[in-house]
């Protein structure tokens, strides 16, 4: 047992490496949402940028503090496994990420429209895609 939980991969320690090597990555989804944001919404480009800056802020600090914890209950829930955890880890980033920012934009800055609901929503789905594809690209397709 010893050997077994010494050699499994924790999938919140891959996910925060990523953030160091793929640190360009975070100003392109901030930008992602910014434009989505601004065209979904009558939020000025200033406005709009300072909604995305201060959500993916505030959802990467707690964020990646929590996805670390709690991906290691995903990994004792499910079996070491490394696609299942990992897959897992991923649906709760998003999930955590979009609800982290959309709660931190409607405390902060009081905007409890629909619309930017779907903003956010739209915005974080273009950014995991971009992500996806540069991780792919990075370790795949070479």
């Amino acid at each position: 047992m010893n050997l077994v939980l010494l050699n499994f991969v924790w999938s919140g320690v891959l996910i925060g490496e990523s953030f160091i090597r793929f640190w360009y990555i975070i100003p392109a989804t901030i930008v992602i949402e910014m434009v989505i944001i601004k065209l979904m919404t009558s939020h000025l480009w200033g406005k709009s940028l300072l909604i995305s800056t201060v959500g993916n802020l505030v959802s990467g600090i707690i964020g990646t503090i929590v996805i670390g914890c709690a991906s290691i209950l995903i990994d004792f829930l499910f079996g070491s496994d490394f696609f299942p955890t990992m897959l897992i880890t991923w649906i709760l980033m998003f999930a955590g990420s979009f609800g982290l920012e959309y709660l931190t934009v409607r405390w902060i800055f009081k905007d409890k429209s629909q619309v930017l609901v779907w903003a956010i929503l739209s915005g974080n789905v273009l950014s995991y895609c971009f992500i996806v594809i540069s991780l792919l690209v990075k370790y795949w397709i070479k």
